[in-house]
């Protein structure tokens, strides 16, 4: 209850005070889009901005196109930046491109530290070929970024600052300020007694306690609230197939203590190769079914009515044929019901 009284403050001071930050960049266009190619990789370099204030900020889209199981290092930013520093920083999800190659990508927000012409370095991108041990790497190059003051043209004619005006009064903000305050201690108080109102009221309907359920257990209800959910005849035939193939690679987790959900397909088809927990048929049926996956999520395969109960039912048998009671995993049940959305995938997610 403390901590939701803290985060209504919190949220309330930011409301008075936050500041805007939109001055980013964004959007589809990159004034400066360029690929630089290498033995067996290829990477983009993409800047939204070559001009910007002092107050904006700068996107930087970096990617690195090469098969699956080139393992690439990106260059770290924080490290090389001098002029500019790191606000954001996110890792775009790998994308399957046409030639069967891997789009790994990453998006960096960068605040402007001068302002004048400065530049990004140059970059460094170290990748490992299959089948090989040496070290490659591609260079970038160095782009020029233009940061502008944002006093702007203050210098008067003949280059002399213009005089300053005359001395201004200043309003008295006192009694707005204090108005100010009474409200926010109003407004906080009103909202306390409300949130502890509702917590008892929840305390009283939500009795939840934490209990053991087999892998199979979990994996076969949540196939049943998947199919009760009708993606399939709504259209939506990725979502269907990324949701479907986490329910097996979830059971295989804790079923066989694979780490199926952490890995590519290739990287978890590779492992599978020299796990002696499964059949060699069980190892071909993962195989099949991972890879019609990956056709439905990143070929855009639009499978049939037929394929899409083959794949159910594959999942399902699967689930039967390799079930055991001595795999056990914690759920959560709330008010005497078996919820789906707190239910621990992994005993290691329990705090």
């Amino acid at each position: 209850m403390k901590k939701i009284l803290v985060l209504i403050c919190f949220g309330l001071l930011v409301v008075f005070g936050c500041r805007d930050d939109s001055g980013g960049g964004g959007g589809a266009a990159f004034e400066y889009d360029k690929v630089f190619k290498g033995d067996g990789l290829e990477v983009l370099v993409r800047v939204d901005r070559l001009k910007v204030s002092a107050v904006d900020t700068l996107l930087v889209e970096l990617g690195a196109v090469g098969a699956s199981e080139t393992v690439v290092t990106f260059p770290d930013l924080s490290l090389v930046l001098e002029d500019f520093e790191v606000i954001d920083s996110q890792i775009v999800d790998d994308r399957l491109g046409d030639g069967g190659d891997v789009l790994r990508a990453r998006r960096i927000r960068l605040e402007p530290m001068v302002v004048g012409k400065v530049s990004l370095p140059v970059l460094r991108f170290e990748y490992v070929l299959k089948g090989q041990t040496e070290a490659k790497f591609v260079e970038t190059e160095a782009v020029v970024i233009e940061v502008a003051s944002v006093l702007g043209d203050s210098a008067g004619e003949g280059g002399q600052i213009a005089e300053i005006e005359g001395v201004v009064g200043l309003r008295d903000y006192t009694v707005l300020m204090w108005g100010s305050i009474i409200a926010l201690v109003v407004l906080v108080v009103i909202v306390a007694v409300v949130v502890i109102i509702i917590g008892r009221i929840s305390r009283k309907k939500n009795v939840s306690f934490r209990v053991f359920r087999t892998a199979h257990q979990i994996a076969l209800r949540r196939l049943k609230e998947l199919e009760d959910e009708g993606l399939v005849s709504a259209g939506m035939l990725k979502i269907f197939y990324e949701r479907v193939s986490n329910i097996l690679r979830y059971y295989i987790e804790d079923r066989f203590t694979l780490k199926a959900p952490e890995r590519t397909t290739e990287e978890f088809l590779f492992e599978l190769k020299s796990a002696s927990v499964l059949a060699e048929a069980d190892k071909d049926s993962l195989e099949q079914f991972l890879r019609h996956c990956d056709l439905v999520k990143f070929a855009k395969h639009e499978p049939d009515g037929e394929q899409i109960r083959l794949t159910v039912d594959l999942v399902r048998d699967f689930i039967d044929r390799t079930q055991s009671d001595e795999s056990l995993v914690v759920v959560e049940i709330v008010s005497g019901k078996w919820e789906k959305a707190n239910i621990q995938y992994s005993t290691r997610n329990i705090e």
